[in-house]
């Protein structure tokens, strides 16, 4: 699953990771960047989920990840204060561990005390941070108890609503140039082969995208491969400091058209040589006619 949408004036990207508590995936949301403000937010769960009067303690388990410094609870506009201080900000490194899954009991109670419904689950965090959630469950209704990932239901939605599961794969490009790279071409090799028979990339290939961490698309092309250990796609990255960068791979997406082009990701080429629009990356060209 994968999808990115507006918050305020951030970015927030939602993918289905593999690093997980249980079950198959959990859901990994990195806040992008925000103007005038140090936080982010977005919604967990939706659609009357938690009424206070049964569903009174929610648990569930996160990981703060890269760049992760505090993560709030809301349900409504009410911020639920269980944590350590009671101020409803749970500080990395003091009321959870870093780099490591963490089981948080959140006491819904503990919001607006006039509040008798709690119709969502929203958190809110520093920008800049990624973070992992996996099952969140109510501690009087074990039946409530929900895998993130599967959250899309008649209950429940998955962060932006999206009824899609899709899914990212991080590619870490190598720059030992010395100096920063731009509009820069690599060429990557991808086991398609075994994402197309797992069911989760289409056989195709046409679901294919790749992003930037914040979510800016990175033109493409596959040159040749598809469903094969050895998918050769060619990628044109806007910058890629010294000692490289990491990019993503994201898949899974079925109504979605190819978006591989040869023309996005190197110089148009014209009728003849002398037409060629000039590129600082291409160093040789080849061309056959019907002859």
């Amino acid at each position: 699953m994968d999808s990115t949408y507006g918050v305020g004036n951030s970015t927030v990207s939602v993918a289905l990771s593999r690093d997980r508590v249980e079950g198959s995936y959990s859901v990994e949301v990195y806040a992008g960047d925000i103007a005038n403000q140090n936080y982010a937010s977005y919604k967990l769960v939706d659609s009357d989920v938690f009424n206070i009067s049964t569903h009174s303690r929610i648990k569930v388990w996160i990981k703060p990840g890269r760049g992760a410094k505090w993560i709030k609870f809301r349900t409504g506009n009410s911020y639920i204060t269980s944590d350590k201080n009671a101020d409803g900000l749970f500080r990395v490194g003091e009321d959870i561990k870093s780099g490591k899954w963490n089981l948080i009991t959140l006491d819904l109670t503990k919001a607006n005390p006039n509040l008798t419904r709690g119709d969502d689950l929203s958190v809110t965090t520093n920008e800049y941070s990624t973070w992992y959630y996996d099952n969140i469950a109510s501690v009087y209704a074990p039946t409530s108890s929900v895998d993130i990932t599967k959250m899309v239901n008649s209950q429940t939605q998955l962060v932006n609503g999206n009824t899609e599961l899709h899914y990212r794969k991080p590619i870490t490009i190598s720059n030992s140039n010395g100096a920063e790279l731009t509009n820069f071409q690599v060429q990557l090799t991808i086991n398609t082969q075994e994402l197309i028979s797992a069911g989760n990339m289409r056989s195709d290939g046409g679901d294919i995208r790749f992003k930037e961490a914040d979510g800016t698309a990175i033109p493409c092309w596959v040159e040749s491969g598809i469903n094969t250990t050895t998918t050769k796609i060619w990628v044109k990255i806007a910058s890629i400091p010294n000692g490289g960068k990491t990019i993503y791979l994201h898949y899974g997406d079925s109504s979605l058209t190819s978006q591989s082009s040869w023309d996005n990701t190197f110089a148009p080429v014209g009728t003849y040589a002398s037409e060629i629009v000039a590129d600082a990356n291409v160093v040789g060209l080849w061309r056959m006619n019907n002859n």
